[in-house]
C-alpha cells in the first residue's frame, strides 16, 4: 500500500469521500509532497526563513503575505536602486522567482490566501519579477559571457611566452586545462 492509498489521519477509507474541501486539501497536500524533488522542501524552508527574517526586521506580518509585502520583498532584494543594508547582496531574478514559488507553496501548505488575479487584472508579482530581470540586465558592471569565437580569438592573440602558452591552454575552447589537477606538471602546454 502506498502513502497515497492510506486514508488521511482521522479521515475516510480510500475511495470514500468525506466533504470535498477536506478531501481536496488533504489529497492535494499529499500529491504535492509525493511529486517534490528531494531538495525542494529544504529549498522552500530556506525561502520561507529568508522571507520571515526580512519581514521580522520590518515588523511586517509574513503569513499571510500581502501583495504589497511580496512586491516590497522582491524590490528590496532585486532592484539595484533599492536601499539595502550593506551586507545584503542583490539576488538574481531566477533566485527571486524560486523564492516566490517557495512562499506560494508555504501559503498553500498552511491554507493561507495568496494574491489572486482575475482575468484582465495586472499580475503585479510577475511584472515586478520582469522589471527586476530587465533592470539587472541593464545594470552596468555586469559582465556578459564571451562567445566561443571571441574567446578563441583572444586565446590565439596571446604571446608565445610560457605565461601566454599557459593562458592559451586555459582559454582555448574545448580545453581541459581548467579541470586539470592542481599539479602544474599535469598540464601539457601548446607550443
Amino acid at each position: 500500500m502506498t502513502t497515497l492509498d492510506r486514508p488521511p489521519a482521522g479521515g475516510a477509507a480510500p475511495g470514500v469521500l468525506s466533504d470535498e474541501a477536506t478531501f481536496r486539501a488533504e489529497y492535494g497536500a499529499r500529491m504535492r509532497q509525493a511529486l517534490c524533488a528531494p531538495n525542494t522542501p529544504r529549498a522552500y524552508k530556506s525561502d520561507r526563513t529568508h522571507f520571515e527574517t526580512w519581514c521580522e526586521k520590518r515588523e511586517i506580518t509574513a503569513l499571510p503575505a500581502g501583495e504589497q509585502t511580496l512586491i516590497g520583498y522582491l524590490l528590496y532584494w532585486g532592484d539595484s536602486a533599492a536601499t539595502r543594508h550593506s551586507d545584503d547582496e542583490l539576488l538574481s531574478p531566477v533566485t527571486l522567482a524560486r523564492r516566490i514559488s517557495g512562499l506560494k507553496a508555504w501559503h498553500a501548505a498552511t491554507s493561507q490566501p495568496w494574491p489572486q488575479y482575475r482575468s484582465g487584472e495586472d499580475n503585479l508579482l510577475d511584472y515586478t519579477l520582469d522589471y527586476i530581470a530587465r533592470a539587472q540586465k541593464a545594470t552596468p558592471g555586469r559582465a556578459r559571457a564571451l562567445s566561443l569565437q571571441k574567446l578563441d580569438a583572444a586565446a590565439r592573440a596571446l604571446p608565445a611566452t610560457p605565461l601566454g602558452r599557459r593562458n592559451k591552454a586555459i582559454c582555448s575552447p574545448g580545453s581541459t586545462a581548467h579541470s586539470a589537477a592542481p599539479n602544474s606538471s599535469a598540464l601539457t602546454l601548446p607550443t
